[in-house]
């Protein structure tokens, strides 16, 4: 078969305008029949579009599925929790190239400089998480409590047990078939934090219950803002890291962790503006475990190490004719 790559890019029933797109995403109500209607668009554009749909799940059990969404819609909802919703049925279909975008070309730009600073927008960013067998723990503390330790065991946020929580999760994330050792790679890689933002939207306090080897203890986290910097002071895009290896600033360290970094339109510019600036002559690109994404901004990195028009990729024959054969 030759396997393709479905990605859904939803609108989210959103009507531009002066006001922060974010919010009205989050704020905005939309009726019932307008919601059912997206559902609709979704389901049949997955029947349209896809070759090979049920190949994991019956139709008949997609069919039920969607339909019992469109069951719980008796009441208006923001176009976050519809993107929620749409999430967990997506992810029964095991097609781990399948997804849900939200449109970020809309997004102002208060929105995207609201979106680097993550902390500010959740108190569950202040730590980075790290899903090992149905536990959870702290792989890096970014609260204000450096006390923390980096391996300390999470027992529960807010009274619900770690092992619950993941299992929750889980059913918001999508993988092949029936893999689920790659959902735990994703959540490690930041979608833990993420999709408990989706589910528990509000930014009230989290209350932590964790267990290291000093005992067990309970803690309360509340949203803080915290520049989101690098030693070299180079605003640098999620999911990556950059740095210089020598103390002569020969050499510089660049780890991209995936290659979707949704709004955050600024990119990959500062970095090598300061790679230029700085005359650097080596740079270490390091794509270990980096879990792919976005053409666009794969394409964006390799621009800045050419110096002549070269292409990225071309498609095969069967695709760019739109022959597709299954």
């Amino acid at each position: 078969m030759n396997y393709f790559i479905s990605v859904i890019c939803l609108l989210l029933l959103s009507t531009y305008s002066k006001a922060q797109y974010l919010d009205e995403m989050s704020v905005k109500l939309h009726q019932p029949a307008d919601l059912k209607k997206d559902v609709y668009l979704v389901q049949n554009t997955l029947e349209k579009e896809n070759p090979n749909l049920y190949l994991y799940i019956s139709k008949k059990d997609l069919d039920h599925k969607f339909d019992s969404l469109r069951m719980t819609i008796k009441q208006p909802l923001t176009s976050i929790s519809l993107y929620v919703k749409l999430l967990s049925v997506i992810s029964y279909i095991g097609d781990g190239h399948l997804t849900i975008n939200i449109d970020y070309s809309k997004f102002t730009a208060s929105d995207i400089a609201f979106l680097k600073k993550p902390t500010l927008q959740h108190p569950i960013y202040q730590f980075n998480y790290r899903v090992i067998a149905h536990r959870l723990f702290i792989s890096e503390n970014l609260s204000v409590d450096s006390t923390i330790a980096k391996g300390t065991e999470i027992l529960s946020i807010n009274d619900v047990p770690a092992a619950k929580l993941i299992d929750s999760l889980s059913h918001y994330i999508t993988s092949d078939g029936y893999n689920t050792t790659y959902k735990e790679f994703l959540m490690n890689g930041g979608l833990f934090a993420e999709r408990y933002r989706f589910l528990y939207p509000k930014r009230e306090p989290l209350n932590f219950k964790l267990s290291s080897n000093k005992g067990t203890q309970q803690i309360t986290l509340n949203a803080f803002q915290k520049p989101g910097y690098d030693s070299s002071s180079v605003a640098l895009p999620p999911h990556t890291a950059y740095k210089l290896l020598t103390a002569d600033s020969s050499i510089a360290y660049l780890k991209l962790q995936t290659f979707f970094n949704g709004a955050n339109y600024e990119g990959y510019h500062g970095i090598f503006a300061d790679i230029q600036k700085r005359k650097l002559k080596t740079l270490i690109i390091d794509l270990r475990g980096n879990t792919g994404g976005e053409i666009g901004w794969a394409s964006s990195i390799y621009s800045f190490l050419i110096d002549t028009p070269t292409y990225f990729y071309k498609l095969p024959a069967e695709i760019s004719s739109a022959k597709v054969t299954v």
